[in-house]
């Protein structure tokens, strides 16, 4: 299912600066998984992109990222909170509950 309201493209620009126009396609098949995996055991980076990844309309790429996070930040409400956007992204708004419940206490 396509999205019409996104950009068929996503825009980026290399080490010197230069724009480039990369296919939607291209970025989640090889620079999402790319970037995620540069940025594995850095949670304040892989934070970054899930959230910017997210806003991109790439929701439904997210979820191992976004546990991910969940897993190594040190705010665990913040962690929570992450996976939890992605979750209601992707229409799982029982799941986003419970997870907030969950990092809150209120299982």
């Amino acid at each position: 299912m396509h999205d019409d309201s996104l950009p068929e493209a996503i825009t980026a620009y290399d080490e010197t600066g230069r724009r480039l126009l990369i296919s939607r396609v291209q970025w989640a098949e090889e620079v999402l998984p790319e970037t995620f995996q540069a940025a594995w055991n850095d949670v304040a980076e892989l934070r970054q992109h899930v959230l910017v990844a997210m806003d991109d309309g790439f929701g439904a790429l997210l979820s191992d990222a976004a546990q991910r996070v969940r897993e190594l930040d040190p705010l665990a409400e913040r962690g929570a909170v992450v996976l939890a956007l992605v979750q209601l992204a992707n229409g799982k708004s029982a799941a986003a509950a419970e997870t907030l419940r969950g990092c809150l206490g209120l299982d």
